[in-house]
């Protein structure tokens, strides 16, 4: 395997991991907000116990889109480390 593609693999590895964070940490807009106008219109216990599953069911939502993602970034490092790219020749001359 060639020294670039090797590159860009570790490349695309730093890229599934900040994928994954993004996914996780950014919130969906608008997922929740019918449900967060309606607790702010008529605050009760009703309105934020619909407000919180519904929040809840955005955070499982984004853990299932992340999964995949995830699944990758920790599969990709097993297979680069175990298809390295060969050694400089200069360094096998040398004998080191």
């Amino acid at each position: 395997m060639s020294r670039n593609v090797y590159r860009a693999a570790w490349v695309l590895e730093i890229l599934l991991i900040a994928l994954v964070a993004l996914i996780l940490s950014i919130p969906i807009a608008d997922y929740s907000r019918r449900e967060f106008g309606e607790w702010y219109r008529r605050p009760s216990p009703e309105t934020l116990q619909r407000l919180r599953e519904k929040r809840q069911e955005e955070f499982r939502f984004r853990c299932m889109t992340a999964a995949p993602f995830a699944i990758a970034a920790a599969i990709l490092p097993f297979f680069l480390g175990r298809i390295k790219p060969a050694s400089d020749s200069s360094s096998d001359i040398l004998g080191k």
